[in-house]
């Protein structure tokens, strides 16, 4: 089945690994309206990091419309995600999101850094 999201292959591989892991709700659920759910679902279970599909209009997307959130949707999933992770993990990894548009690819936006890193 297309757009499955495994929140358990999340968990074994952060038992199995060093490495981090990132969880992909965009292309694990195929639809804009489980993104939030399934990006704090991924990180109850102690995801590193997200990838998240951000695109100015969605609707007109050559590719990835339907998995992809519009700039205010990405601002609401990770203020959702950022409070479901303050008891969880830190969200400090840095997450750069990259679209290609008509003038080729733009940040989108990228995460705080921890203190530490900095």
């Amino acid at each position: 089945m297309r757009n499955t999201i495994d929140l358990a292959a999340v968990a074994l591989a952060l038992d199995l690994s060093h490495l981090p892991v990132i969880a992909d709700p965009s292309h694990g659920t195929g639809k804009q309206s489980l993104i939030a759910a399934v990006s704090r679902a991924a990180v109850a279970v102690g995801a590193d990091g997200l990838v998240i599909e951000v695109h100015p209009c969605p609707e007109r997307a050559l590719s990835d419309g339907p998995q992809s959130l519009d700039f205010a949707g990405f601002e609401k999933v990770m203020r959702f995600t950022e409070r479901a992770a303050a008891s969880n993990f830190d969200l400090g990894c840095v997450i750069a999101l990259l679209r290609r548009g008509s003038r080729g690819w733009n940040r989108l936006r990228t995460a705080r850094s921890t203190p530490e890193a900095d």
